[in-house]
């Protein structure tokens, strides 16, 4: 089934970039690869996003100032770290007292709207039509002595250009050369949402690493399941696993358009909006449907957002597939 997928996109995509579709010996498993595609360093990219924002509310403060003479304070961006047990308790909650008396000085009085973003969290605070699943990952070292490497293409290893990462059952990223992280297995049961921020980064080597001993046993368990699962198209014989990580995804029921996130008002009376459901596609879809959601809730019009992120409001004749 992935690679009809694959030669799908290929063929369709073909004129783009350069997309092939690698096959194994039996011709019936393989990935699909693009020479020039990159791989995110997500943490880095986050670091990032939240700098540009910062820099982009002083730009709307100076258009203001500009366009319109408005000097009745300046736009900014506060991240308030706190833990948030019940969305109660966010409906017309003041700021911290800090922020509150920054805001009252320039004219405001706390939050005027709620957006929940809390991702695979998000069940602690309301129910939505959202499937947890605990995601694994291993990190891995090259220890052979050969200087080719599993994932050698076409000589891609020795050229300038960036690593080859594959998509496929598994995924194998290249930070670079003599490392690999390869992804992914997920459990079979879904963790209760009170563990939807769970994320563990076992190192084999930390002996006082902070995962329980029975955490321990379950990513040592997964990733061995893991590494079975992609040595039957990697030949994985020379690599060793250095560490393994555990992260919560929260999946949004499919639609004919694929995994689209769950968006919308959530509380008609007060000023509360969800966004979550990204599965793992949330550095796809972020900044797409974050500018749309925006302009809904500036405009108080629900109806601009896509009718797919809607159907979760709408669906009642039969249950969610997931």
């Amino acid at each position: 089934r992935d690679l009809t997928r694959f030669e799908r996109i290929r063929e369709r995509r073909g004129d783009e970039m350069d997309l092939r579709v690698i096959k194994d010996a039996s011709g019936s498993n393989g990935y699909m690869w693009c020479s020039h595609g990159y791989a995110v360093d997500s943490p880095r990219y986050l670091e990032a996003l939240e700098k540009a924002c910062h820099s982009l509310a002083g730009d709307v403060s100076r258009w203001l100032r500009a366009e319109h003479g408005f000097e009745a304070g300046s736009t900014r961006v506060n991240v308030i770290k706190e833990r948030v047990d019940s969305l109660s308790s966010l409906r017309g909650r003041p700021m911290q007292q800090q922020q509150q008396e920054q805001q009252q000085s320039q004219g405001g009085a706390g939050y005027s709207g709620v957006i929940l973003c809390a991702g695979a969290a998000v069940g602690t605070l309301r129910s939505f039509p959202l499937k947890l699943s605990e995601t694994y990952a291993v990190n891995m070292k090259h220890e052979g002595q050969q200087t080719a490497s599993a994932f050698d293409f076409d000589g891609v290893e020795n050229g300038e250009g960036p690593r080859p990462s594959l998509l496929g059952q598994t995924y194998v990223v290249r930070p670079d050369r003599g490392r690999a992280i390869v992804g992914a297995v997920h459990s079979d049961d879904p963790p209760p949402p009170q563990q939807g921020l769970k994320c563990l980064n076992y190192s084999l080597a930390d002996e006082e690493a902070e995962a329980s001993e029975s955490e321990r046993a379950d990513l040592l368990t997964m990733a061995q399941k893991l590494r079975t699962k992609a040595s039957h198209l990697l030949p994985l014989e020379e690599w060793r696993v250095e560490s393994v990580q555990c992260g919560v995804r929260a999946l949004p029921p499919k639609s004919d358009k694929g995994r689209l996130p769950i968006m919308g008002r959530v509380d008609e009376e007060e000023d509360v909006w969800a966004f979550v459901g990204l599965g793992a596609r949330g550095l796809l879809y972020h900044a797409y449907f974050a500018r749309l959601l925006a302009l809904a809730i500036a405009s108080d019009d629900e109806s601009l957002l896509p009718p797919d992120v809607l159907r979760w409001k709408t669906q009642t004749e039969k249950p969610f597939e997931f």
